[in-house]
């Protein structure tokens, strides 16, 4: 898997008292440059803590790279564009 960049982002308790606390993102890129996101939120409830952050986002991000490639594979079989 190509470098995997990772963005923690926290918000303001006083514009989102009750939504998401902090989100962690993680992106990469596959050989042919195609993007992949994965995320992890926190809400107001939660201890927000970049390990897991991390963690869960990069999880994520590699379970979407599976599932894209699955259908990707699909596709090349049926003939499809």
């Amino acid at each position: 898997m190509a470098n995997v960049q990772y963005k923690h982002i926290r918000f303001n308790k006083q514009l989102h008292p009750m939504l998401v606390r902090a989100v962690t993102v993680a992106v990469t890129t596959d050989k042919n440059g195609k993007v992949f996101i994965g995320a992890a939120t926190c809400s107001a409830k939660d201890n927000f803590s970049r390990e897991t952050g991390r963690e869960l986002s990069f999880e994520r991000l590699e379970h979407e790279m599976k599932e894209y490639n699955k259908r990707s594979k699909k596709v090349k079989k049926s003939g499809r564009k």
